[in-house]
């Protein structure tokens, strides 16, 4: 394959996800994951045009990924 082929290669098991998606994987309510975010507990979403955001959905999976552990060294 040509260089120049190669370094406009896409990613393409990224995705990003919807605020729907998000809440229901993580089972958090709107409100909550809104404040998990503002406190730095959440990822973030990202602006992917003037009025629309999505999620990392890596980022999504380790942050829940996550959470599995350290809920179950708790009880």
């Amino acid at each position: 394959m040509p260089q120049a082929a190669q370094q406009t290669r896409v990613d393409t098991s990224r995705r990003l996800l919807r605020w729907r998606e998000v809440l229901h994987l993580t089972g958090l309510r709107e409100t909550s994951a809104r404040r998990l975010i503002a406190r730095g507990d959440l990822p973030a979403p990202v602006a992917i045009g003037p009025r629309t955001v999505a999620f990392d959905a890596m980022a999504i999976e380790a942050w829940i990924a996550a959470r599995v552990p350290a809920t179950r060294g708790a009880a």
